[in-house]
């Protein structure tokens, strides 16, 4: 009778160790199945067909279609892959792809009023890749992906504006887990990002 009791008090503890067991395993699993869905994304190669989709022609409107043509897809997968990370790993912020810097700087008081539209034209040649916006859609964090010559012009002029710029490689997208802490800052940064 009181092995009886004895095995109903170890109950609770061999359930909760199995299924936390059972998370674990699951979820190292998603984890495999989301780096192998990211490696074909990288991988592949575009479709021809997504190609040939621009060139397309509607034949109830061929004048239009000839001066104006539809983009195959807003984002290449790798950067659609890269949105939908921040995203899901930013739920409390505003993610948007493709912004105008424009958009986001002014020029000072200081500056002419020749000189303050001259930035303006400058600035919207240069596209952010994705602006981290809060709730209330005040910028915070722009990330770049990958850097060149044109993109170190960008990050002065918005480090000059106060905001926090994050260089990603293409090649190394941080994990889901990562993401909060090497965007905001929260933590230390590693490897895949730089600042």
């Amino acid at each position: 009778m009181v092995a009886l009791w004895y095995l109903l008090l170890l109950a609770p503890f061999v359930v909760g160790a199995v299924l936390w067991m059972n998370y674990r395993r699951k979820n190292a699993a998603r984890e495999r199945e989301s780096m192998l869905r990211w490696q074909k994304v990288v991988a592949a190669k575009p479709v021809a067909d997504e190609a040939a989709g621009v060139a397309k022609v509607d034949e109830a409107q061929p004048s239009r279609a000839a001066v104006v043509g539809l983009r195959p897809r807003l984002l290449e997968p790798a950067d659609a892959l890269f949105y939908r990370l921040l995203v899901s790993g930013l739920p409390d912020h505003d993610v948007f792809a493709g912004v105008s810097a424009d958009r986001v700087l002014l020029a000072g008081e200081a500056v002419s009023a020749l000189e303050r539209e001259a930035r303006q034209r400058a600035w919207s040649r240069l596209i952010i890749d994705f602006l981290v916006c809060d709730k209330s859609l005040r910028p915070r964090v722009v990330v770049l992906l990958d850097s060149g010559t044109a993109q170190m012009v960008l990050q002065e002029s918005l480090r000059g504006a106060g905001l926090r710029c994050v260089t990603v490689a293409r090649g190394n997208l941080p994990r889901r887990q990562e993401i909060r802490a090497l965007i905001l800052g929260d933590e230390p940064a590693s490897a895949p990002l730089s600042k």
